[in-house]
């Protein structure tokens, strides 16, 4: 799994990387196999202004269901990092059981 991490008008310091590499870890383990690559953006989306401001938006690419795209805003860029990453481990599962139950075969009734 190939990880990109961007910081858009927030500096990504070593700490915030490193914060970024655990949770996704975490939150992304067991599903490693099926992801490709995860694109992880933080953005200081009010600027100067100060408020409710970080936000987090992770872009999964995931074989063969197609791109899965989460996005958290938070007080600061670590909190939304989290909660991201936690909501894109759910998307992923959700994606790939529901390709999965679709492709069962219907039980025929008599």
């Amino acid at each position: 799994m190939r990880l990109e991490i961007h910081g858009q008008k927030v500096p990504v310091s070593a700490k915030l990387q490193s914060h970024i590499e655990r949770r996704l870890e975490f939150a992304l383990d067991r599903l490693a196999p099926r992801i490709t690559s995860v694109s992880v953006y933080v953005e200081d989306v009010n600027g100067p202004k100060g408020g409710v401001d970080k936000q987090c938006r992770i872009l999964a690419q995931v074989k063969p269901s197609g791109r899965v795209i989460v996005k958290e805003t938070g007080e600061d860029a670590f909190e939304s990092v989290s909660r991201a990453a936690e909501k894109i481990g759910r998307a992923i599962k959700r994606r790939i059981d529901k390709r999965r139950t679709n492709a069962r075969p219907k039980a025929r009734t008599p």
